[in-house]
């Protein structure tokens, strides 16, 4: 999957904590099914583009723009992982398993440090 919101086609998206997703987390739960999400165009280059004059296109085998892998970095797959943690997915749906492909690790400890009591 995508390491991004969920689209509505309203100009928003939506968390996929959103109890809306439910049934489809319970449906791959049942069946043992591990939701993987894997380094990909996460629509973050938007948030660079505009106010910082980065390139909005996602562009997988050029060298990245400098600002924008600072500015944006590891925050997809952070705060796609956080939507599921803080949104309560794990504690609805304890057999869920979730996997981070290509996304490297650095994002791991700033994440269980804000999640954590």
């Amino acid at each position: 999957m995508r390491p991004a919101p969920v689209p509505t086609g309203t100009g928003r998206g939506r968390s996929l904590g959103d109890p809306l997703h439910d049934p489809v987390w319970a449906r791959l739960a049942k069946a043992g099914v591990p939701v993987a999400f894997h380094l990909g165009d996460s629509g973050y280059n938007a948030m660079v583009s505009a106010p910082w004059g980065g390139s909005a296109e996602f562009a997988p085998f050029r060298a990245p723009d400098p600002l924008g892998a600072v500015l944006v970095g590891d925050r997809a797959i952070h705060d796609t992982m956080a939507s599921l943690i803080v949104g309560g997915v794990f504690t609805r749906h304890p057999n869920l398993n979730v996997a981070s492909i290509e996304n490297g690790s650095d994002w791991v400890y700033p994440l269980a440090r804000s999640t954590s009591p």
